[in-house]
């Protein structure tokens, strides 16, 4: 289940962190993000929205706090299965993504014209994201 390709998610995130000659951190716990940034663990959708904004803006996030988003995410990923069973019930919905290709501003103008992730507003993400494309790593 936390396996792309015979790849372990966490293997992915340790040489991220190897490729950049750096240790890869432990995990904080409910703690400020660091970096200057005002986010705090778990993250939520106001955060989210902070993060994005500061993106379209063509800025930058602190690199402690992208390491700790890395670490954040793997441990979410290594939790899920890859092929998950989606049900739609009442008024929830699901939104369909093709390949998004590391087209950041695309995927932005999906969730304005469809809104954010929640549970009652689903997304089926298909193929890829981040395999060119200037921010594929805002992506994901």
């Amino acid at each position: 289940a936390d396996e792309l390709l015979g790849i372990r998610i966490d293997q992915v995130s340790q040489h991220l962190f190897d490729s950049m000659g750096k240790k890869k951190p432990e995990p904080k716990k409910n703690g400020k993000a660091g970096g200057g940034n005002d986010v705090m663990w778990p993250i939520t959708r106001k955060d989210v929205e902070q993060i994005v904004k500061r993106l379209r803006e063509g800025k930058l996030l602190p690199g402690d706090f992208v390491e700790q988003l890395l670490l954040e995410s793997t441990k979410a990923m290594n939790e899920l299965n890859n092929v998950v069973h989606v049900e739609v019930r009442g008024k929830e919905k699901v939104t369909i993504v093709g390949d998004t290709h590391g087209q950041f501003s695309d995927l932005l103008q999906i969730f304005e014209q469809n809104g954010y992730p929640t549970r009652q507003n689903k997304y089926i993400f298909n193929g890829d994201f981040v395999d060119r494309g200037d921010d594929g790593c805002s992506i994901v």
